[in-house]
């Protein structure tokens, strides 16, 4: 197509969670969002859901330029429903396909609403995904964030493609690890800033499927972890469970028109952290009896 850059149509899904979502960002600006419930129908509220924005917006799928979807971690049936989908789309009308980490998209949505907090502390930005079996994944690479308009520290979406590196653990060694990245960022970024008045805290803000289903688990143990550092408070972002759709077309469409994408005939790949729990074949190594 030779449409500029301000005219191209971007159609971004999610289905990485409990929720279905779809987003058509054009020109950057969102036309329109949809999510629901997806109560083991993640196919079916998909596709009904991408229908019905196109529809409004009086538009089929070949006016498309491109898609992105949200690559994981999250549910494995979810995820290989949107992954699929997605590659399908892209590979029978020949448009690139965007990925973006959930992880990333959360992390996205928390530094909006940190950029206009209270200057004199910095926010550390925390999503934190249920992705079943007692674990959570989640994503500690920062960056610090300030009402003040600061940034240290940490990584942002990497370059080059790549999705970046979420971590994968039960909920207390996720706190470890979240307890550790704090000392290390106050020895060695927060300790060399100074806002006016001179002080300095650190707020963590969790965020997520995996925040919310367990809070206690992780409130209890942050609040002993992060006891001998003063001025290091947290809390939990409520309403934000799943990544935001609106904000996956977003950062989708700016990775588009920079030129970080796949076309339809290379695959992009759920990024699940671990293996099923069914494998096709794993009958012929089992052994009767045992």
């Amino acid at each position: 197509m030779d449409q500029t850059n301000s005219s191209k149509k971007l159609l971004a899904v999610e289905t990485a969670t409990f929720e279905v979502g779809v987003a058509l960002a054009d020109g950057g600006e969102i036309l329109g969002a949809a999510s629901r419930p997806a109560e083991n129908r993640h196919a079916e509220e998909l596709f009904c859901l991408t229908e019905e924005l196109l529809s409004v917006a009086g538009l089929s799928l070949r006016d498309l330029d491109a898609f992105a979807v949200d690559v994981g971690p999250g549910l494995f049936t979810g995820l290989r429903v949107g992954v699929s989908a997605v590659n399908a789309l892209a590979y029978g009308l020949g448009r690139p396909v965007v990925a973006v980490s959930g992880t990333a998209v959360l992390r996205e949505a928390l530094a909006r609403e940190c950029f206009a907090a209270v200057p004199g502390t910095f926010y550390l930005p925390v999503p934190v995904l249920d992705v079943r079996r007692g674990e959570v994944a989640f994503d500690l690479r920062g960056p610090l964030l300030s009402g003040a308009g600061h940034i240290l520290s940490g990584e942002t979406e990497s370059d080059g493609g790549e999705v970046g590196a979420p971590g994968l653990d039960t909920p207390i060694n996720f706190c470890r690890g979240l307890a550790d990245f704090v000392g290390r960022a106050i020895r060695s970024d927060i300790s060399d800033t100074t806002f006016p008045g001179g002080q300095v805290g650190l707020c963590l803000v969790l965020a997520g499927s995996g925040a919310y289903r367990y809070r206690e688990i992780l409130q209890n143990a942050l609040t002993d972890l992060l006891g001998e550092y003063k001025n290091v408070t947290f809390f939990f972002r409520d309403g934000l469970d799943v990544p935001p759709v609106s904000v996956l077309a977003e950062l989708a469409y700016s990775r588009f028109i920079s030129g970080d994408h796949l076309f339809g005939d290379c695959f992009q790949k759920p990024l699940y952290l671990r293996e099923a729990d069914a494998k096709v074949g794993a009958w012929k190594d089992a052994k009767l009896g045992k």
